[in-house]
């Protein structure tokens, strides 16, 4: 039997992976002796070989978990050449199970193995949530530690996060343990939560969108005393100004469209679009194709080792 379960969603891809491994053990391996796992970043056609034809010691069964062969490994013929291991050992009753996290579905849409894998494998696709479905979700595992929310908080608190399910299950559980029986609130969540966009990313926009370069430069000393690394606050004005430009885009020249049809076109959540718009007053379009620019030649500049993070930083309010 081959599975294969692909898609962006890494955190409820992990849980059904562990969700089939959990019923392997209980009916055929309460050892695990017989579960075998490849990185399939670094895997070689021999490794994937070994663990695929290898035969079930004191067990009916084998299971072999294969993560990220397709996305990852960088060797084309390993791809190919699984294709024929899967083939011949069709009759097998091994379990194979192939685990992809796929950031585009079209970027790997004419891979050979993909497509296999697409045809003739039990497939499990997991997409990002749209709000409606996180909102739900994230009740859910609240009602499963026996936590009660109010339904404003759970907006909140997915607007903060977003789909981000890892850190979402542990503000979930840190949410829960706090409140104990106790109804959670938005002012809750408010003060416990961090989000993808917090206050101070918002309030660096703000100084650099009213050229503040004195101030745009203390907010981010603030934020490396705090511990915050460069590219992560690189990261997050990057997906921030993207989103700005977006929706500055949409809405330039017409003033009527609600956040909740922006959202829906953008595939946002109306708490971001709504603290967005307050941002894009600050900026003409141009403005914004500007700075998101810069912020993108800054990027490269960090991947290549053309400067330091800190002196682009600094660069960046001196240019704007």
């Amino acid at each position: 039997m081959i599975l294969f379960l692909y898609g962006q969603d890494t955190y409820r891809m992990r849980q059904k992976m562990n969700y089939y491994k959990d019923g392997f053990m209980k009916k055929y391996d309460p050892s695990g002796f017989n579960i075998a796992k490849v990185d399939g970043e670094k895997a070689t056609i021999d490794d994937l070989n070994k663990a695929i034809s290898t035969s079930a010691l004191f067990s009916t069964k084998r299971m072999v978990i294969i993560e990220n062969l397709i996305g990852k490994n960088k060797n084309k013929d390993v791809s190919r050449e699984t294709m024929d291991i899967i083939e011949s050992q069709k009759n097998n009753d091994n379990v194979v199970i192939f685990w992809e996290e796929i950031a585009e579905k079209k970027n790997l849409s004419t891979n050979p193995l993909f497509k296999k894998l697409i045809k003739d494998a039990r497939v499990e696709e997991f997409k990002l949530m749209n709000p409606r479905e996180l909102n739900k979700w994230v009740k859910d595992e609240f009602n499963k530690q026996g936590a009660k929310i109010q339904d404003e908080a759970i907006i909140n608190l997915v607007g903060l996060v977003e789909n981000d399910l890892w850190q979402m299950s542990q503000e979930i559980n840190k949410l829960a343990s706090y409140k104990k029986e106790q109804l959670i609130t938005t002012a809750d969540v408010v003060e416990l939560v961090k989000g993808k966009f917090d206050d101070d990313i918002f309030r660096l926009t703000d100084t650099l969108a009213h050229k503040n370069k004195k101030q745009f430069l203390k907010l981010l000393d603030n934020q490396f005393a705090s511990g915050a690394n460069e590219i992560y606050l690189l990261t997050m004005l990057v997906r921030l100004f993207r989103i700005l430009l977006e929706i500055k885009s949409i809405t330039d020249g017409n003033n009527h469209l609600s956040k909740y049809s922006i959202a829906e076109e953008l595939g946002l959540h109306p708490f971001v679009v709504e603290k967005s718009l307050e941002q894009t007053r600050n900026y003409s379009l141009d403005e914004l194709k500007n700075i998101y620019q810069k912020l993108l030649d800054i990027d490269f500049k960090i991947k290549t080792g053309q400067a330091k993070p800190r002196l682009l930083f600094e660069l960046l309010a001196v240019e704007i």
